[in-house]
């Protein structure tokens, strides 16, 4: 009867531990950073004091940072603050935007002290423009670029939209809300997808270059209508050192403002490269063979619905807006659609009808196939 007993305690108490098991398996992962934490917690409204006189002043070039605090709220632990510090970032927007973009600077004790790792920097994309429905529209067209550069390939920049009131402590300004969006760091990035970033990597020769992450980069540049990046100069573009299976340098994009699916109020065309306006396409990928550039528009064409289902479910955005956008995305698919119909090979040649000698700035032409 005992022997009985304890076979069916010890039965009872392994099943219990296996559906204890299936259930830990079926919960959320615990945030590692606070980049994830804000993701998983749904934080999507915040308050950010700081002197705003200080940060707003033209003669600020970003070289120091400022004591700022945020507040939020979390759906585990309610109402948190943060102290931390942070400065205008950026080149051209800094100098044009009457909201520059900031750079957060958070004290690693106190991440280490909230159990997240020690990513203690974040960028947030700001309005730009004090026109509260113009600088919405465009920060949210960018917003949506990103959205769609993490639906094609892991290897690029999360972010996360959140609705910020400024508040001035200097008491000079009245509080006021506009939306943002939060920019994972690039050492978070090479951390996620087990990579380093290459800081002395200007004009790489294309062996070093993963051509495939490259090609995929490229393509989509492409496809939201961005010319305003250099590989060589690393201009609007990270370039990671890649692993012993996936090796090569990889170029990861950002700052789509000057793109013609974000057609910033502030983006010129590129007269050089043949732009009579910023909508106009310019490819300015690397030399492919055709199968890998073909395999690279196939999977654009596997997450065309999904991108377009992006732009349609950002209600923030006039519907307008959002017909345009789907528009403009759409002739880039009726483009690789006309490709594939009439068979056409030479896909790069295709590409770069528009431009054929169009280099980005610091490029080497014989490493687009055109020579001195």
């Amino acid at each position: 009867m005992k022997a009985q007993y304890y076979n069916f305690f010890f039965l009872t108490v392994f099943q219990l531990g296996i559906l204890a098991l299936s259930f830990a398996g079926t919960t959320d992962p615990i945030a590692s950073s606070l980049f994830d934490y804000l993701v998983q917690e749904e934080v999507v409204e915040m308050e950010l004091s700081t002197d705003m006189s200080l940060l707003l002043d033209e003669n600020n070039s970003g070289a120091d940072y400022q004591a700022a605090k945020l507040t939020f709220s979390t759906l585990t632990h309610g109402e948190e603050q943060w102290d931390f510090s942070l400065k205008p970032r950026g080149k051209y927007r800094l100098r044009i935007c009457d909201f520059p973009p900031l750079k957060f600077n958070f004290s690693k004790k106190d991440l280490a002290a909230r159990g997240f790792d020690a990513f203690d920097k974040l960028k947030l994309v700001t309005h730009c423009d004090d026109d509260r429905l113009e600088g919405q529209e465009k920060l949210l067209r960018e917003y949506l670029v990103y959205k769609m550069y993490e639906t094609i390939t892991p290897l690029s920049f999360r972010v996360h939209l959140i609705r910020i009131r400024y508040v001035d402590t200097s008491g000079k300004m009245s509080s006021f809300k506009r939306y943002a969006f939060l920019l994972e760091d690039v050492d978070e990035l090479v951390a996620r997808i087990g990579s380093t970033e290459c800081e002395d990597c200007l004009s790489p020769a294309p062996e070093q270059i993963n051509r495939e992450a490259e090609n995929i980069q490229a393509v989509f540049q492409y496809m939201v209508g961005n010319a305003d990046y250099s590989l060589a100069l690393n201009r609007n573009v990270k370039l990671v050192k890649g692993s012993a299976t996936n090796p090569g340098l990889i170029p990861v994009g950002y700052d789509f403002d000057f793109s013609g699916m974000v057609d910033a109020t502030y983006a010129v065309p590129i007269h050089a490269f043949g732009q009579v306006s910023v909508r106009d396409r310019v490819f300015l990928g690397l030399p492919v063979e055709d199968p890998m550039l073909e395999r690279t528009l196939a999977r654009f064409e596997t997450h065309h619905a999904e991108l377009l289902d992006l732009i349609a479910a950002q209600k923030l955005l006039s519907a307008t807006v959002r017909f345009e956008m789907k528009a403009y995305l759409e002739s880039f698919y009726a483009q690789i659609a006309d490709l594939k119909v009439v068979n056409q090979r030479r896909t790069y040649t295709q590409l770069r009808q528009k431009a054929p000698t169009a280099v980005p700035d610091g490029g080497n032409p014989d490493h687009y196939g055109i020579g001195k």
